[in-house]
């Protein structure tokens, strides 16, 4: 995936403005097996949150892919999936797929890497009051992406603990 695409999609991302709520563990929201079950692939890491940017980030793998659960404002969220985030993600030469899964609002982002392969990102928000759990997903190949469906399912799962 090219870095503009990548920065961009991080940015909208980013973490909460100064003085919102701290963000409960992000490790806490999911365990292994529930992604493991989801996503039918072996699950790496998920041990204990990171701090990205004063926000506490879960990550590891699953499967060939990569996944990262952080809880943010729902205002937050709601920016990250909206038209001007999405028409930005596309000016940079990526296709955008919006999607809902259930509660959950899912994005996925490719961009074509040679005429044979294409890269993957795709993340969902899931709303719970006035915060929201974002599941991200990254993949060399568009193929070993988490589909959006069970992505959405486990940010609503997630969401449902915050």
């Amino acid at each position: 995936m090219s870095r503009k695409i990548l920065a961009a999609i991080l940015i909208l991302l980013g973490a909460p403005a100064a003085g919102r709520a701290a963000a409960p563990d992000a490790c806490a929201l999911l365990s292994r097996d529930e992604i493991a079950a989801a996503t039918g692939g072996k699950v790496q890491g998920f041990d204990r949150a990171q701090e990205e940017g004063g926000v506490p980030v879960c990550a590891g793998r699953a499967g060939e892919a990569s996944l990262t659960l952080r809880a943010a404002s729902r205002a937050d969220a709601e920016a990250a999936t909206g038209q001007r985030a999405l028409d930005r993600l596309r000016g940079k030469g990526a296709k955008v797929e919006l999607t809902r899964a259930g509660t959950a609002t899912c994005v996925r982002v490719t961009t074509q890497q040679t005429m044979s392969s294409a890269s993957g990102r795709a993340f969902c928000t899931a709303p719970a009051g006035d915060r929201a759990a974002i599941l991200e997903t990254e993949a060399a190949s568009i193929m070993d992406l988490i589909p959006p469906a069970t992505l959405g399912a486990l940010a609503e799962r997630a969401a449902a603990r915050l």
